[in-house]
């Protein structure tokens, strides 16, 4: 390991691949540090039962990942070591019941609106879904930001612009509810309880805690603008195609490297810099 380096990264799941590409992209030098033998951290796949026959361990589809700006920065240098995704256009998801009654999910929002029960329950979901679609990407910023920042200050100037006093209200009435107490207030039918608050689990939210009202939009449309992604070849084919950008990048990558403590020697202090198009502290790491 050199001496001195920009940034250290410890684990290497997902979100610390993409940091590691990202700064490393940029001009930065980079240790990333895994305590596991492989690097992924919950994203694998081998044979699991039968020789031959290919099963994602964990993590298995990616449409947060696909929507989201570390693809739009990473993915074509990622398909460039094999990354290959596949999709459908159809059916996309569904629910089945104890007593066999099945709710469907399609890409096509109409087509899976045109399965409820009760016609207003498929307007009222689509409307839903064209709420959240005016909001994305300020509720994408507000997300992916640290919500104390000066950052998220425009954001939510323009989202008061966006919903207005009224509009504004609804979100956060939304954000306050659970996913049952949303679908019970705003559908007759069972279709979009039975559909996708079991969905609110992938977000490590119960069907009961707060915040479930808010997040069901986010995931249907989501789940209808994205699909459901899968690697082709399984999900070790992710792992694949980041190490080998990390090392055409030259990063260092140390697996089998467990981190017990952070030191910081003398009056170390992060410096705040730009480098290569993105901002942020400068680490140095020294050997005692």
């Amino acid at each position: 390991m050199h001496n001195e380096v920009d940034a250290v990264i410890v684990g290497s799941g997902i979100n610390g691949l993409v940091a590691a590409a990202t700064l490393a992209r940029s001009g930065w030098k980079v240790v990333l540090l895994e305590s596991n033998p492989e690097i992924g951290g919950f994203v694998g796949s081998g044979e699991r039962t039968v020789p031959g026959y290919v099963h994602d361990t964990f993590s298995s589809w990616y449409p947060l990942f696909v929507s989201g700006p570390a693809h739009t920065a990473l993915g074509d240098d990622l398909a460039r070591h094999g990354l290959r995704f596949c999709n459908t256009d159809e059916a996309v998801t569904a629910s089945i019941a104890d007593s066999g009654r099945v709710t469907l999910a399609y890409r096509d929002p109409e087509l899976t609106a045109a399965g409820f029960g009760d016609e207003e329950d498929g307007n009222t979901y689509l409307e839903a879904l064209q709420r959240f679609g005016r909001n994305a990407p300020v509720i994408g910023g507000m997300m992916g930001s640290e919500i104390r920042s000066a950052g998220v200050v425009p954001l939510l100037a323009r989202f008061f612009k966006t919903n207005g006093r009224r509009g504004s209200e609804q979100w956060l009435r939304d954000l306050a509810a659970s996913g049952r107490a949303y679908c019970s207030r705003e559908y007759v039918g069972p279709e979009v309880d039975h559909l996708w608050v079991p969905w609110l689990l992938h977000a490590g939210l119960s069907p009961d805690n707060a915040s479930g009202g808010f997040m069901i939009p986010v995931l249907a449309a989501t789940v209808h603008g994205f699909g459901l992604p899968v690697v082709e070849g399984g999900s070790a084919r992710l792992l694949e195609a980041f190490r080998g950008l990390l090392d055409e990048l030259g990063v260092q990558v140390h697996t089998g490297s467990r981190v017990d403590r952070i030191i910081v020697e003398g009056a170390v202090r992060p410096v705040w810099r730009r480098q290569g198009g993105v901002t942020g502290p400068g680490v140095r790491c020294w050997r005692r």
